[in-house]
């Protein structure tokens, strides 16, 4: 396949500026929607505006086919960026306070958009169809019930999707056979007590107390649960509780997540993690109160992961595809992949040459833009191919 013409890759560096200085974090991504909606019209693209989801378009091919789905998110993250990435200052920074692309969002939703462009013209090509998806709140999942329940009155053979990857040479596409990104357990644990002075706490139970013996049971506990072949993460992010130094508090709290790749091991984690902090805080004299909410893991089809492998090798060159380990981050791209058969890959960003390479959700993360270059050609490849007349 040739390369994006020089026209669409000014559109796709454009659009992925506009939308890294204008961040929209979930459930505030209004704009954004209209800022692609309005692109899709000025396409001739037919989308709709799925409330609290985000955007779904239509490519229709000449002829019936198969359907694939392709799908891109778009929400911010609530944090300050840095104006300098690994080696001196950015191309460009958001200009909202608060708000930041830092984890590549916009670029996914730059690449779609450019891409869609592409195919839209070659739509006379097409047998079946392309649907292409914006998706709002990612990060927190807001958006992924509703965007899905919308996708039941279309019809969807294979999905498809890209993130992009500050651990992966740039340019170079990743797509695991298997277990691609983690599942996740979101816990918020309240513990109980009975609040009092503090000087006289045997007329109370201190929840302080109580938290911190149920962190240390668990961190005691937690790690010697999975087998020796298998792998999970526990952390805790948050710890709170108290207001002034001479009261013992009603109570106190933490949350954090632990991570997965087998739902088996993560359900086992769940059941002994509520058992652990329940009986804990009871041997403290506290209660405790857990909310948890289990996301799945991202696993790519093995069949569909391959196919797609040997796409982007034959377009983009047999170097272009690497092998990595498993990312513990997690996507809502699990959710598609339950549904429909298909795969998730990563497109690597890392640039030493650009400062490209800090972490995700870090103010340094940054994009190395000639990277998209190849995601555009990446997405358009395997649509054409998976939908084209002469590749059938």
């Amino acid at each position: 396949m040739e390369e994006i013409s020089r026209e669409a890759f000014e559109y796709l560096i454009r659009t992925r500026r506009y939308l890294h200085e204008n961040p929209e974090p979930a459930p505030y991504e209004d704009e954004t929607c209209r800022f692609i909606g309005n692109e899709l019209a000025r396409f001739g693209i037919p989308y709709e505006v799925v409330e609290n989801g985000g955007i779904i378009a239509r490519i229709l091919g000449s002829q019936p086919g198969r359907t694939l789905l392709l799908r891109a998110d778009l929400d911010a993250l609530p944090m300050e960026e840095g104006e300098n990435n690994l080696s001196g200052k950015k191309a460009v920074c958001s200009v909202r306070p608060g708000a930041a692309h830092l984890c590549g969002h916009d670029a996914h939703t730059a690449m779609l958009l450019t891409a869609a462009g592409i195919l839209n013209e070659k739509r006379k090509e097409l047998e079946g169809e392309i649907l292409l998806v914006w998706e709002r709140g990612e990060e927190n999942y807001s958006g992924i019930d509703s965007i899905c329940k919308a996708l039941k009155r279309y019809h969807v053979d294979h999905f498809f999707g890209i993130h992009v990857y500050a651990a992966l040479e740039s340019g170079c596409f990743a797509v695991p056979c298997g277990p691609c990104m983690a599942g996740n357990a979101v816990f918020h644990v309240t513990i109980r007590g009975k609040g009092c002075h503090g000087a006289t706490q045997e007329l109370g139970i201190d929840p302080i107390q109580g938290m911190i013996s149920v962190i240390n049971a668990l961190n005691a506990r937690i790690f010697r649960l999975p087998g020796p072949f298998e792998q999970a993460v526990f952390s805790i992010g948050s710890v709170h509780g108290g207001t002034c130094w001479n009261i013992i508090p009603e109570e106190a709290g933490f949350d954090g997540s632990f991570r997965f790749f087998d739902e088996e091991l993560g359900r086992r984690l769940i059941a002994w993690f509520k058992r652990i902090t329940a009986e804990t805080a009871h041997a403290c004299g506290c209660e405790a109160v857990i909310d948890i909410t289990e996301r799945p893991p991202v696993i790519n089809q093995a069949e569909f992961a391959g196919y797609i492998t040997g796409i982007l090798k034959k377009n983009l060159g047999p170097a272009s595809v690497r092998e990595i380990r498993p990312w513990m981050a997690s996507e809502s791209a699990a959710y598609y992949l339950k549904e429909y058969p298909g795969a998730f890959a990563f497109l690597g960003i890392a640039n030493p040459e650009t400062g490209c390479g800090a972490p995700h959700h870090n103010p340094g993360f940054d994009v190395d833009e000639s990277a998209l270059a190849a995601g555009v050609k990446g997405l358009v490849s395997i649509a054409m191919t998976y939908c084209g007349r002469e590749n059938r």
